[in-house]
């Protein structure tokens, strides 16, 4: 007697990661992912005043090198490079 087969899915699409555009988000909220940028990426490296970056960083994201993500399974936000997993 053969089990009987379920089909596998690729993953539930609702919890894939997915970009948000910037003009979504309030001036408020996009500072606050560029400070959490600033802060992760080089907060913990030594650096005297990681928030000098700021302007760097909201070049890269007004530029498209950085975009916005949203994790709707750990429901937070976060700046990263456009490419996650090697897909657009």
């Amino acid at each position: 007697m053969q089990p009987e087969m379920t089909p596998v899915l690729d993953g539930d699409p609702r919890t894939k990661a997915f970009r948000v555009d910037v003009q979504d988000l309030s001036d408020e909220a996009v500072s606050g992912l560029i400070d959490e940028y600033c802060f992760r990426a080089w907060g913990l490296n030594d650096v005297e005043s990681p928030a000098r970056n700021r302007g760097r960083v909201k070049k890269a994201l007004d530029a498209g090198e950085l975009v916005i993500w949203f994790d709707p399974v750990e429901g937070v936000a976060a700046l990263d490079v456009p490419v996650i997993g090697g897909k657009l």
